[in-house]
């Protein structure tokens, strides 16, 4: 089943309750630029909107996940057009993620550099081939990490690491980013596509609700305090508590089955 709208440079699927969304332009290995980062801000918005949708998968066609932005259009961009534009990106993209309720899965199949690491640190969960690279390579061009990368990577990997990958621009293993902090699950590459088909069943047959409230809770309480975060969890509890899924999640517990949630 595909998408409503009509895409150029992703694919769009819809099936058992997963939306999976595909970086489609091989030919510059999946780099962003404003016409990828609209399809996939518009195709994050029609799947969060989409009641049959439970989980997200955002990956990447061919040899690539996503191999950093579009350096041409950087290349001519003035000050204050580069500026227009990192700052559009990578706020409609914070907020396709992070303001979206639904579980988004990077699944990370190939290069995952520059805003392509951007990428898999503002997704919810992260599944990476064992052979793929990582790394934040704006060094290289004399650029600083964008789309919240500097935000989330120390919040990721601590303060002093970050600043190693950010400073030396190197591509690192999936492996050595996950013991960093980056990802939770790597994989031999013959049995990627069944472990993100595995996450993706495990988030689409949870309670949606339920990690919706705790995902946009645990975004906003990255910057408050400890009261204001108790009273927003008490809020989103008690709103919980009225539902369907918690009369059904508490039940199954009692009679030691697997939860039919809505």
């Amino acid at each position: 089943m595909c998408g409503k709208a009509e895409y150029t440079v992703i694919k769009y699927e819809a099936k058992d309750r997963v939306a999976t969304i595909a970086l489609n332009n091989p030919a510059v290995m999946n780099a962003l630029d404003v016409a990828m980062v609209t399809e996939i801000v518009t195709a994050m918005d029609e799947a969060k909107d989409d009641e049959n949708i439970k989980c997200i998968v955002l990956t990447g066609v061919d040899k690539a996940f996503c191999a950093g932005g579009d350096i041409m259009t950087l290349l001519s961009a003035t000050l204050a057009q580069g500026a227009d534009m990192i700052r559009k990106e990578g706020e409609e993209l914070i907020r396709a993620f992070m303001g979206n309720p639904k579980p988004i899965i990077a699944a990370v199949n190939g290069y995952a550099v520059g805003a392509g690491l951007s990428l898999v640190l503002i997704a919810d969960y992260v599944v990476a081939k064992e052979s793929i690279k990582m790394g934040a390579s704006f060094a290289k061009i004399g650029l600083i990490p964008d789309t919240g990368a500097l935000y989330l990577l120390p919040r990721h990997v601590g303060l002093h690491r970050a600043k190693e990958i950010v400073y030396t621009g190197k591509n690192y293993t999936a492996r050595q980013m996950l013991e960093w902090g980056i990802g939770n699950k790597v994989v031999p590459d013959e049995e990627f596509e069944d472990a993100v088909k595995e996450a993706a069943g495990m988030f689409a047959g949870g309670a949606g609700l339920a990690m919706g409230y705790a995902k946009l809770n645990m975004h906003r309480e990255l910057d408050t305090s400890l009261h204001a975060a108790l009273e927003m969890d008490a809020a989103a509890q008690a709103i919980l508590m009225q539902t369907e899924d918690k009369n059904e999640g508490i039940q199954a517990f009692l009679e030691k089955r697997k939860a039919n949630f809505q």
